[in-house]
């Protein structure tokens, strides 16, 4: 389907959207798809946050810091921290219920709108966000789940105005989804900067691993991680660990 025809599609049935948070995530989908569609309305707990989204926006979109001051919309996305979402849709008034709610969570199930109203779902990007540091919407998986057909098909069409990679996941896939991600990223950055820390103390910078970096990501894209696995470890080099646990 043509860019142009997707977009008519989905403005024919969602002609506004409020964004409920302002931090990574919602900043990049909310720039991203301002380009597609009328954002009306940003609310954060944080004004200033709202504002800053909001202006970054423009359009005329408007920024609070009270949930009981949203405005209509057809859409509404949650991109808040998970134990925040069921609060937020506890104090959501009824006369919004009839839109399309979905939240951007990889960890939280769909059952958090269980008894708010039949036309919600999730839209989860999986990449790991900067509110600074741009990043390439087109390259990356969104994982989607939906109330019914018609919600799953309202936020998948939404989810390709981002990415043309769309996956459908139930709550308990993208359980184990989030689970992978964070040790794929947030555990190996955390080991990055370990290493960083390690190379501070031999006065060397860390830009000499990025080669090294670089080259174990491609040969994770090209076949199974465990098959290429090296170092002392798998060499069985007993030695060289202890040596490196004594340096530690």
């Amino acid at each position: 389907m043509g860019e142009s025809t997707l977009k008519e599609m989905v403005t024919e049935k969602i002609k506004s959207l409020a964004i409920i948070g302002s931090g990574n995530v919602a900043t990049h989908i909310g720039q991203v798809l301002a380009c597609q569609i009328p954002i009306v309305q940003v609310t954060s707990k944080t004004i200033e946050h709202a504002t800053t989204l909001a202006d970054a926006i423009g359009n005329g979109c408007t920024a609070s810091d009270k949930l009981e001051k949203l405005v209509h919309a057809d859409a509404y996305c949650i991109s808040v921290n998970d134990d925040a979402i069921p609060g937020i849709l506890a104090r959501i008034a009824p006369k919004y219920r009839n839109s399309l709610w979905f939240h951007t969570s990889g960890s939280t199930g769909i059952d958090v709108f269980k008894g708010f109203n039949s036309r919600h779902g999730i839209l989860y990007p999986l990449q790991t966000f900067s509110r600074n540091i741009a990043v390439d919407f087109a390259q990356i998986p969104i994982f989607t789940e939906g109330s019914n057909s018609h919600a799953l098909a309202d936020i998948d069409a939404l989810a390709e105005l981002l990415s043309p990679h769309i996956y459908h996941a139930d709550s308990r896939q993208r359980e184990y989804l989030h689970i992978a991600a964070v040790f794929a990223c947030n555990f190996s950055n955390y080991l990055y900067s370990q290493a960083e820390d390690i190379l501070e103390k031999a006065n060397l910078p860390f830009s000499v691993l990025l080669p090294l970096i670089g080259e174990t990501v491609r040969k994770a894209s090209l076949q199974s991680p465990a098959t290429t696995q090296t170092g002392p470890a798998v060499r069985g080099d007993i030695r060289i660990q202890l040596k490196h646990l004594a340096a530690l």
